[in-house]
This record gives structure tokens, sequence and C-alpha cells, in this order.
């Protein structure tokens, strides 16, 4: 399980190109700009000092590209279902327990049934 989460996690920053030391911009639509390495969203004014790096950023060869809100829906979607699929392994696990412990401690005579 975690180690399904820790691929994802590094499939998007390789994505993103965090581990390369490049910085990827998101053109949002609505006057902003997103950052990718932190998923900042960056108001398009000159008086950002984000905004400001971020056209340095562009002159140095970052890449700028269309906020794409279909695939990121798909990207949340299955963030969801992992997570919820780790939740519904954690209840498991911890009733297991609970089971497991009420049986000792009934076996203890710590408790009664």
């Amino acid at each position: 399980m975690y180690k399904r989460i820790i691929l994802g996690v590094i499939l998007i920053l390789m994505s993103t190109n965090v581990l390369c030391g490049v910085e990827n911009y998101k053109q949002m639509g609505d006057g902003y700009i997103k950052r990718d390495s932190d998923l900042a969203l960056i108001p398009m004014t000159e008086a950002n000092p984000d905004y400001i790096q971020y056209l340095e950023d562009v002159k140095s060869g970052a890449k700028v590209t269309d906020y794409d809100y279909e695939a990121e829906d798909a990207r949340q979607l299955v963030a969801i279902q992992v997570t919820e699929e780790a939740n519904t392994r954690e209840e498991l696990i911890q009733e297991k327990i609970r089971e497991i412990a009420i049986k000792e401690l009934v076996a203890e005579g710590k408790i009664e049934k």
C-alpha cells in the first residue's frame, strides 16, 4: 500500500520536474499561474514577488503549459481512491487488533466477555 503511494508521489515529482531542478508552471486561465513544485496559485500581478519570479523563470526557460482540468480531475480521483483504500485497510486492521486484544484480555481474566 505505502509503496504505491510513494511511487505515486515520485511520479508526480518527476512529472513536475521538481527532482530535476527545473520549475514548471501551468496557465490556469482565470488570472492565476500554478507553480508545479509546490502547487502555489500565483496571481498575475506585478506586485506579487512570486509572479515576478515566474516571469524570470520563463525568461530562463521554465516550461509553461495550459492547465489540464480533465487530467487534474483524473489525478485527484486516483488520489481519493488510493486514500479511501488505505483508510479501509487501516479500519480493518484496527478492528482486527481490537478483536485480538479483547480475546486476550478475556483469556487473562482482565475483562468479561
